[in-house]
């Protein structure tokens, strides 16, 4: 796991997102999918349906592992100079607060996330599903000027 201060101004705080939130968004439908396949190789009386549902539900499942150890791996870092995340294609990078344009929000597969876009960088899209929410708040109310656009998207 990363510590804190590696990128001083950008990491001062670090947040993981809370997978137990939306993480199943990603395992039930595979589970689900995976079930109906047994159901019917059952009903056909058909061998092979029962392994093809595994396969499903076992992609399903390494999907939502792999997903599991990101979410672990991957925090958002808070600090005076302005936020550490991944951008689009999961290269984190230093968003300074006064290059933020503007801040919406959006939902991915259910969960929801802050699209941020920027003068110079990619945007990029922070996960809203973070451990410890009153403190990401107070954390970004702490060290971003009044007028950045990102304020008004976390009430």
């Amino acid at each position: 796991m990363r510590r804190s201060g590696e990128h001083p101004g950008f990491d001062d705080q670090l947040f993981y997102t809370d997978f137990r939130k939306h993480g199943s968004v990603f395992l039930f439908p595979g589970i689900l999918i995976g079930a109906s396949f047994m159901i019917v190789g059952i009903a056909k009386n058909d061998p092979s349906w029962p392994y093809v549902s595994l396969v499903i539900i076992g992609v399903a499942t390494a999907f939502w592992l792999t997903l599991r150890v990101m979410a672990a791996r991957t925090p958002v870092g808070v600090g005076s100079e302005g936020l550490r995340c991944q951008n689009r294609v999961s290269k984190y990078v230093n968003c300074p607060w006064v290059e933020i344009l503007t801040a919406d929000r959006t939902k991915i597969f259910g969960a929801p996330y802050l699209i941020l876009n920027f003068q110079e960088i990619q945007s990029t899209s922070v996960p809203l599903w973070i451990e410890d929410w009153p403190g990401f708040c107070a954390a970004i109310r702490t060290h971003a000027p009044p007028d950045c656009p990102m304020l008004a998207c976390l009430d």
